[in-house]
C-alpha cells in the first residue's frame, strides 16, 4: 500500500479504477496461495491440494476477466 501511495504521489495516474482492479486481481491469487501454504506449514503435513487450488483459481480469474473486462 505504501508503494501504491508513492506511485500516486509522483504519477497521479496510478490509482485509476481499472488499475486498482488489475492490482487486486493479480495480488489475490498470491494472497490465496500464501494463506494456504501458511496452513500447510503450521499443520506440518503435506497438502497436495495446492496445485488443484492454483489451477481452479487461475481458471476462475481468467473467466472472470474475460467476461467482465471489455
Amino acid at each position: 500500500m505504501l508503494i501504491w501511495a508513492a506511485f500516486e504521489c509522483f504519477g497521479r495516474l496510478f490509482l485509476t479504477p481499472r488499475n486498482l482492479w488489475n492490482l487486486s486481481v493479480q495480488s489475490s491469487s498470491v494472497a490465496h496461495h500464501g494463506d494456504r501454504m501458511v496452513l500447510v506449514i503450521v499443520t506440518a503435513i503435506l497438502d497436495l491440494s495446492i496445485g488443484l487450488d492454483a489451477g481452479f483459481i487461475g481458471m476462475i480469474m481468467g473467466v472472470t476477466q474475460a467476461n467482465l473486462l471489455p
